[in-house]
């Protein structure tokens, strides 16, 4: 005959075990809650120097919400248009596009600017606000991002499978002072001279400094091309002739015998050169007879031939000299 089995109670034991279990059932779904709302975010430590503060970029905003106003300029590397975001504001932004081709430069603009945009920040370099380093070329069958663009600059941007972008506030400029302007050539030389000290020690490298990628507004120089740059350790001391930027050759990088220096030491010559070029009126830089008596002048000269020294080892750091006559006087 069959006993029926009688019902037994769970035993504390298992009461304890039971409860444990539902605990941890709770404290997982409680994190889960959590990470969705954005309150634990788990980042490698490694990674953590590049994530931007929150009011540095708007990761609300998506590629549609860009109108495109008109067209900027094109380089061998990028096309700049000048756009609106009515979700953020009424203000002139810039986007720049990168061809497929390039998206490695792409890639290391976001993590240069990611870097330098870290607090505390540096009036003289714009904040990334908005990037995308690669996404599917949204133009390619579309002719109104030609506008203004030659033949071959389009049709490198309309054969572009992928393109990356990135979005600035468009940064006011005026005209470059030079020897006719002696203070304001000095406010834009501290200036820049600043923002250079602050990138080295940062440990980032520009490798792309000349006019073209500066601007200038009372008092305050701006670094808004870094598609170039490099982030080098604080011990490195080779600059490969594969890295650096071939439109700006300091002279140790026509030797490759020669390439042993400090990576800051490039940017101090490129600087130097966009000074001595400021000061003078023809590629052959001589200073008039009657000029010569003026002491801000005769620093500004010596300043830039500093810069340019021919032995990087001899070249200063931005640091020292932001501590030249030239800005005393």
């Amino acid at each position: 005959m069959n006993v029926p089995k009688a019902k037994t109670k769970p035993g504390v034991s298992s009461f304890a075990l039971y409860s444990l279990v539902a605990m941890a059932v709770c404290f997982a779904s409680l994190l889960c809650m959590l990470v969705m709302l954005g309150r634990v975010v788990v980042i490698p430590e490694q990674h953590q120097q590049y994530i931007p503060e929150p009011h540095q970029q708007y990761n609300f905003l998506k590629f549609e919400d860009i109108v495109i106003d008109s067209l900027k300029g094109a380089g061998s590397v990028i096309v700049a248009y000048k756009v609106k975001i009515p979700k953020i504001d009424d203000k002139d932004y810039i986007m720049k596009v990168t061809w497929e081709r390039y998206l490695e430069y792409s890639a290391v603009e976001t993590k240069t600017f990611r870097l330098l945009n870290e607090p505390p920040t540096s009036p003289s370099i714009p904040p990334l606000i908005f990037n995308i380093p690669s996404m599917t070329n949204p133009w390619s069958k579309s002719d109104l991002p030609t506008l203004g663009l030659d033949e071959t600059e389009a049709k490198f941007l309309l054969t572009s499978k992928n393109i990356g972008i990135q979005v600035y506030p468009l940064v006011p400029h005026s005209d470059f002072p030079d020897s006719k302007n002696l203070p304001e050539l000095a406010r834009f030389m501290s200036s820049l001279l600043t923002a250079l000290d602050f990138a080295h020690r940062r440990n980032v490298m520009n490798c792309d400094i000349h006019s073209t990628n500066l601007a200038y507004y009372e008092g305050t120089t701006y670094m808004f091309d870094w598609n170039a740059a490099q982030i080098f350790a604080p011990n490195q001391v080779k600059l490969h002739q594969e890295d650096e930027n071939k439109r700006i050759l300091p002279p140790e990088t026509v030797n490759k015998d020669s390439l042993h220096v400090t990576v800051s030491a490039a940017d101090v010559w490129a600087t130097g050169r966009v000074l001595n070029k400021l000061l003078c009126d023809s590629k052959v830089c001589t200073m008039p007879k009657r000029h010569r008596h003026n002491k801000k002048l005769r620093a500004g000269h010596a300043l830039a031939a500093w810069m340019m020294t021919k032995d990087p080892h001899a070249r200063p750091s931005a640091a020292e000299l932001l501590k030249h006559d030239f800005f005393k006087l």
